[in-house]
């Protein structure tokens, strides 16, 4: 016989668990307020998606489409940002919401935090942009990494790291 699967109230800001979430906690997601595991909306959909929690609104239970598509609505990066939390989840990494919306934070093995920027091939992007999230990063004291998500869903990482050429 199998455990019971959490259950957390769906909002916009993302999911509140609010009893037999230690496990969930243990493992790194959200965190603990005084009504529960809080989870954010990546986190939420992540779960739900991988079958280990319910997703209810207004007594409604909700499958991963269903929160997906309400998410989505809210934010057009939704399914973006989700494929680089899965495959970086999948890598053994846990990501958590960076300072930007299109931004993921996680530790590195060696212990120094990763931003990890997500972008979509599709989109244009200046390079003033990509300059502006390197040096956020490394005034911040991150390691920053570029995921492109192809129109396919594949991920690709770009480690960049700003340098002076030497005159000479």
């Amino acid at each position: 016989m199998s455990e019971a699967k959490p259950v957390a109230e769906v909002s916009e800001e993302g999911a509140v668990v609010r009893e037999g979430y230690q496990e969930l906690r243990s493992e790194g997601y959200g965190y603990e307020g005084p009504d529960g595991l809080h989870l954010s909306p990546l986190e939420a959909v992540y779960l739900v998606y991988k079958g280990r929690l319910i997703a209810t609104m207004d007594g409604q239970e909700m499958g991963f489409r269903d929160l997906m598509a309400y998410y989505s609505r809210r934010d057009e990066m939704m399914w973006v940002m989700f494929t680089v939390y899965y495959d970086l989840r999948k890598r053994g990494r846990k990501p958590v919401q960076g300072p930007s919306r299109n931004s993921l934070v996680f530790k590195d093995p060696r212990g120094g935090l990763v931003e990890v920027y997500v972008l979509e091939e599709s989109r244009m992007i200046s390079l003033t942009d990509v300059l502006e999230m390197l040096e956020a990063s490394v005034r911040n004291g991150r390691i920053p990494v570029l995921a492109i998500v192809d129109r396919h869903g594949d991920v690709t990482y770009y480690a960049i790291n700003r340098f002076t050429p030497r005159r000479g």
